[in-house]
C-alpha cells in the first residue's frame, strides 16, 4: 500500500515536471516572439518616427493589436510604445537644435510637426513638472 502511494506520487511529480517543461518551452517561444516584435518595432520607429507619431500606425504596420505591442515593448524595454516614440523624437530634436544650423520651424518640419508651435507644445509637455 505504501509503495503504491510512493509510486503514484512519483508518477504525479514526473507528470508535473513534464508539464512545467512544456510550459517553459512555450514561454521561451513567446519570449522569442516578443523580442522579435520589439526589435521590429524599434527598427520601424527609427525609420518612421519623424512622420509617424501614433502607436496605431506601428500596430498596423506590424499587424498586431495595441495590447500585444504594448506587452512586447514593456517586457523588453520597461516602457510603452508611446514612450519609445517620444524618446526618439526628443533625441532627434536635441541633436538638431544643438547643432544650431536649423531654425525651430525647420526642426518642427523635419520631425513631422505641422508647425513650430505644435513642436514647441510637444517639447514643453515632455519637460518634468515642477
Amino acid at each position: 500500500d505504501y509503495l503504491i502511494q510512493i509510486n503514484i506520487f512519483v508518477h504525479i511529480v514526473l507528470l508535473l515536471l513534464r508539464q512545467n517543461q512544456n510550459a517553459g518551452n512555450i514561454m521561451q517561444k513567446r519570449g522569442d516572439q516578443s523580442q522579435k516584435m520589439y526589435i521590429q518595432f524599434v527598427k520601424l520607429v527609427n525609420k518612421k518616427f519623424s512622420s509617424e507619431h501614433q502607436v496605431s500606425y506601428y500596430t498596423k504596420e506590424l499587424a498586431v493589436s495595441r495590447k500585444t505591442l504594448e506587452r512586447s515593448v514593456k517586457i523588453n524595454s520597461g516602457k510603452t510604445p508611446k514612450q519609445i516614440i517620444i524618446e526618439r523624437l526628443i533625441q532627434a530634436a536635441n541633436i538638431l537644435v544643438h547643432e544650431k544650423k536649423y531654425t525651430p520651424q525647420a526642426v518642427a518640419s523635419v520631425l513631422g510637426f505641422k508647425d513650430d508651435k505644435s513642436f514647441y507644445n510637444f517639447i514643453s509637455s515632455q519637460r518634468p513638472k515642477k
